[in-house]
């Protein structure tokens, strides 16, 4: 063995310290403030709580973590092996308790004595050198043949160790390998699969995503567009409700152009999910058409066309942007009944707020903010963060 005379770190300690009763001690719940982000540091550490009861059958505990979690606006999704916040933010499962102390060797070691467990069907030896490995931060991928740590080391069971890929050289690779799918080239797009798992990178087409083992993942575009996303949410949410009503009228071929004019421009979209994904990492969900949605928002009052005009406050056409408009802002924002907002709506407005801010129309800002307090949406400048009655909530 080439790494025999290297020390081994014994386990032990940490088995014992994972399997120590949680209800021994009360776990300690961070407090968050309206407004501020629940910290990723605590969801992975409750992500990899929840797995250590996973493993030892404690169910009751596991769970009551996920509702933690739930509470906390995020989801856990064990299939995928991925977690995901309300706000946007998502991350690997990563069922590991934590950074691993053995070297590579140790753990490529440790790994070729499971496989030679496997090999003569002694399976309750190799499972012990698996939970043995997973207590000390490794977790093994037998479909892949590959090894993970929580830091992002990876390597294969033959010894041989990833190098660290950037984001960039992955998104050419995966941008590729949809430009030879789109072309039908099978063959190439194969090979370039394997390339990427090579490098420790997970493709998921149904999904639309790839995810490395050192933590980063990206969206896929289909037909191979490797651009980055530069129009903001509202123009997205726009076009995509457009998308809709075309798609509802049957007008299939203006649908695909207005998909395609996304995709060109790093937009991907997940109709099965309802939910659109850019390049760099933002996200939204589409369930309402234009109609549809200006129709459910109509009120019956008059006042509603000085309302509806709100978010042209981000081009600066709307009266309110002009010297005195925060007056007749005021009473459009007056006039109009309580309603439920879409997230297309809240983000237009917030950015007409923002844009009158810039522009020192304090009058025409003010009134915005209370016209969202009035539906339920609270507005945090210094977080630049915003959040509805209904748990909702989004970047500014």
């Amino acid at each position: 063995s080439y790494c025999a005379s290297l020390p081994m770190s014994d386990p032990s300690a940490f088995r014992n310290g994972l399997n120590e009763d949680p209800r021994a001690a009360k776990r300690a719940r961070v407090e968050v403030q309206p407004g501020q982000l629940f910290p990723e540091s605590e969801i992975f550490r409750l992500v990899a709580e929840r797995e250590q009861h996973r493993q030892s059958r404690r169910f009751p505990e596991s769970d009551a973590i996920r509702e933690e979690l739930r509470a906390a606006g995020v989801e856990i999704y064990d299939k995928e092996k991925e977690w995901r916040a309300k706000d946007g933010r998502r991350g690997k499962l990563f069922t590991a308790a934590s950074e691993c102390p053995l070297i590579d060797c140790e753990i490529v070691e440790r790994i070729s004595e499971r496989e030679e467990a496997r090999k003569n069907k002694d399976f309750t030896r190799a499972d012990t050198i698996r939970d043995d490995l997973r207590m000390l931060g490794v977790e093994l991928s037998d479909k892949d043949s590959t090894w993970t740590t929580a830091s992002g080391r990876s390597g294969t069971y033959t010894g041989q160790v990833h190098a660290q890929t950037s984001i960039f050289e992955i998104r050419a690779l995966v941008s590729s390998r949809e430009r030879h799918r789109a072309a039908q080239d099978f063959q190439a797009a194969d090979e370039i699969r394997r390339q990427l798992t090579s490098i420790g990178v997970e493709v998921f087409d149904n999904e639309r995503f790839w995810r490395a083992s050192n933590g980063l993942q990206g969206v896929i575009i289909s037909g191979g567009h490797d651009v980055d996303c530069r129009i903001n949410d509202v123009a997205i949410a726009t076009q995509v409700m457009r998308r809709e009503d075309a798609r509802i009228q049957k007008n299939f071929q203006e649908a695909d152009r207005i998909r395609n004019d996304l995709r060109s421009q790093g937009v991907e979209l997940i109709d099965s999910e309802k939910r659109w994904v850019t390049t760099d990492g933002r996200s939204g969900n589409y369930t309402q058409s234009l109609q549809s949605t200006q129709a459910a928002a109509m009120p019956a009052a008059q006042g509603f066309a000085h309302y509806a005009a709100a978010p042209q406050l981000m081009t600066g056409h709307h009266p309110a942007a002009a010297a005195g408009g925060g007056a007749a802002y005021a009473a459009a924002a007056g006039s109009v009944a309580p309603m439920h907002l879409s997230d297309a709506s809240i983000a237009a407005l917030v950015e007409g707020r923002e844009r009158a801010r810039q522009q020192h129309n304090w009058q025409a800002a003010d009134c915005i903010r209370q016209d969202l307090k009035s539906h339920g949406v609270e507005v945090w400048d210094k977080d630049k963060f915003w959040r509805t009655a209904d748990g909702r909530t989004g970047r500014m």
